[in-house]
């Protein structure tokens, strides 16, 4: 019967540990990283051609710490990677007032050299989540003129007594806002898109 009830408790801790974590699309910021910049002018239709992952983790967005032994467990999105950070820059330019549209001649390019997230346990401290992101953006208009530049961020949720991993799809969200917001910091992109 002991062994049956050590049996049985073992079974329940390691079920405990998730083989994937997935981040889907309704992930919201932080508040304190929500902000929305709109442009005040009207924009030429922009088309965003691709997304190219050119980081090391193609499959995955990062590690989660699970169950009772804190297991390392791979994070990814919802989607493909690729698709999903397309239609996240979509919807967050169509936000800040940029024009899109699938037929325009005015490109950008996006290419994904970082994007990770990671739980982070130390002692004596809370729980936090830490992303890393780093984009390039190519800026390509119909008239000739263009733009290009690499963009980076890294955000660090709070630390408290909550589980880390609670924290890593707002801790993405964060850090994917803070590229656009960024990227509308960029007085050339915005003057190419007049």
């Amino acid at each position: 019967m002991k062994v049956l009830v050590s049996y049985l408790l073992f079974l329940v801790f390691v079920s405990c540990a998730s083989k994937q974590i997935i981040i889907d699309k309704s992930f919201k910021p932080f508040e304190e990283f929500s902000q929305v910049t709109k442009v005040n002018v009207i924009t030429a239709d922009l088309n965003i051609i691709s997304v190219e992952d050119q980081s090391s983790m193609n499959d995955y967005i990062g590690e989660g710490l699970t169950g009772v032994y804190f297991s390392k467990t791979p994070i990814a999105f919802e989607k493909n990677k690729n698709d999903f950070v397309k239609e996240y820059f979509k919807n967050a330019l169509r936000q800040r007032n940029i024009s899109l549209s699938d037929s325009s001649s005015n490109n950008l390019n996006i290419t994904i050299n970082k994007l990770w997230v990671t739980e982070l346990i130390e002692k004596y401290q809370g729980e936090r989540a830490i992303c890393e992101a780093n984009f390039t953006f190519d800026l390509q208009m119909a008239n000739g003129s263009s733009w290009n530049g690499t963009i980076w961020t890294k955000i660090t949720s709070a630390a408290d007594l909550g589980d880390g991993t609670d924290k890593l799809s707002s801790t993405m969200s964060s850090c994917m806002n803070q590229i656009v917001e960024k990227l509308m910091t960029k007085n050339q992109f915005i003057q190419n898109l007049r």
